[in-house]
């Protein structure tokens, strides 16, 4: 798993077993969001709405920077 992906996934479990410990489980608060998916992977892009959290895309990302993360930072495997 690229490092960038594995990193969204160690976070995601972090916030889940935060939620859990402190606010009274997945979904108890649904102020929990977290920034930048535009670039989520496909494995826990659900994760966010079944932990009760928001995601927020920052589509202007992909817009400004779409050249670049096609062609250097994601790779032609994953920009398909």
């Amino acid at each position: 798993m690229p490092r960038g992906d594995r990193v969204c996934s160690e976070t995601l479990d972090l916030y889940e077993r935060a939620m859990r410990e402190s606010r009274g489980g997945p979904g108890a608060d649904p102020r929990w969001r977290l920034e930048h998916c535009a670039m989520i992977p496909n494995i826990d892009f659900a994760r966010p709405r079944d932990i009760g959290m928001s995601p927020s895309f920052y589509v202007n990302y992909v817009l400004h920077y779409g050249p670049e993360l096609r062609d250097s930072i994601l790779g032609p495997e994953r920009r398909e």
